[in-house]
């Protein structure tokens, strides 16, 4: 399958901060004051009350950047061994970035800013060990918490996977949330009221289950097919689903009729609680990307607009056209749109968005109101897609 892209892509440690000169802000409109979903991976961002706009990102040099509102990323971190970040805050409101370093160590980096407007860690928490790194799948073991907790009012947190078993943890409490290690990837949303639920992809049966906010679950049937998750607002989640599922090898394998191929991309598609709808086409009975409108996704990262409602940033090939795009579906409006050609990665914002450009420096875009701009170079990758 997908003979066009076959084979392309193919202990704790502290540490001090690093502070530089000051940052350049670019004003942009405020959503509210509630916190919206994150994301995990080389690039994260979150909407902190008080402050705005924090976007971090890992650096080639394993080292974790912030930029505030627009303005140029710098180093706020010297571990040289940060592999992923999640950005969310504290039970405060205080940015935080969550980070898995090297050594499987996750770990709380609450920043702030001096009177110049620098970025700097204000305060390292250890939270766990033992949290598996796997980019190869794009599968995340930890996610920040973007809502507050039902029962206590806590905000902020974050979600982790842990010896396989999934934990939140706020800075008040740290507790086990599940019954059995099974899970490969966990994803933070929130439902209507801006409780934190939370998404796990089953690494047995490739289902999604949800943990509901007064802590109840339900499965989210992918027909033993879901390859990443997003959690969003408002109760979505948005999938990235094995187009030849249910079948046997499904998902990540597909048998041809000669030989076995691994399935490295596949179709977007919205959970609203009650069924799926696709956001993404692929017709897969030709087994090839050959007709008009196919496309096939390789990654997902949910965010919203700058009036709540839920998107979905992702990267794809079209028929006919060999590069890896981002593209911006709009759960409010029901459109997709082009977000930027041939990126590396995509991170979805709140109202704001982030792709890498395919250079070798590895340049770092935010997207806003259709205009984009460099805030930073050097970001981290490990798997190419093009």
């Amino acid at each position: 399958m997908l003979r066009i892209a076959r084979d392309i892509f193919g202990k704790s440690l502290k540490r001090p901060a690093a502070r530089n000169r000051a940052t350049t802000r670019l004003g942009l409109e405020r959503l509210d004051d509630r916190l919206l979903p994150s994301n995990t991976g080389a690039v994260s961002e979150v909407w902190a009350p008080h402050v705005g706009n924090v976007v971090y990102s890992v650096g080639q040099d394993q080292n974790l950047y912030e930029s505030m509102n627009g303005g140029q990323s710098y180093r706020i971190d010297n571990g040289y061994c940060d592999l992923e970040v999640s950005a969310g805050t504290d039970q405060n409101g205080h940015p935080v970035a969550y980070v898995l370093n090297t050594y499987g160590s996750l770990w709380a980096l609450t920043t702030s800013f001096d009177n110049n407007g620098m970025p700097f860690v204000s305060h390292y928490t250890h939270i766990a060990d033992n949290i598996i790194h796997d980019p190869y799948n794009h599968w995340t073991s930890f996610s920040a918490a973007m809502g507050k907790d039902y029962f206590s009012g806590i905000s902020g947190g974050v979600f982790y996977i842990s010896n396989r078993y999934d934990r939140y943890f706020n800075f008040v409490s740290d507790y086990q949330i599940s019954s059995a290690p099974v899970d490969y990837e966990i994803s933070a949303g929130t439902d209507q009221y801006g409780n934190n639920v939370v998404y796990m992809l089953n690494g047995v049966d490739h289902n999604v289950y949800e943990r509901h906010a007064s802590g109840w679950w339900s499965e989210v049937d992918c027909q033993g097919g879901c390859m990443e998750i997003a959690g969003s607002v408002n109760n979505i989640l948005y999938t990235l689903q094995d187009p030849y599922a249910p079948e046997n090898g499904a998902p990540y394998a597909h048998y041809d009729g000669v030989i076995w191929e691994n399935v490295r991309f596949g179709i977007a598609r919205k959970w609203s609680g009650q069924q799926f709808t696709e956001v993404t086409f692929w017709d897969h009975s030709q087994d090839q990307l050959n007709q008009a409108g196919d496309q096939l996704v390789a990654h997902i990262s949910a965010g919203t607009d700058i009036w709540g409602n839920s998107t979905l940033d992702y990267m794809s090939i079209y028929a006919g056209n060999p590069l890896i795009n981002a593209y911006q579906y709009d759960a409010g409006s029901g459109g997709t749109h082009l977000l930027a050609n041939n990126v590396r990665d995509v991170c979805a914002g709140s109202g704001v968005d982030f792709y890498v450009g395919t250079a070798q420096t590895g340049p770092l875009f935010e997207v806003y109101s259709g205009s984009s701009w460099v805030i930073g170079n050097g970001v981290r990758h490990d798997a190419y897609w093009w």
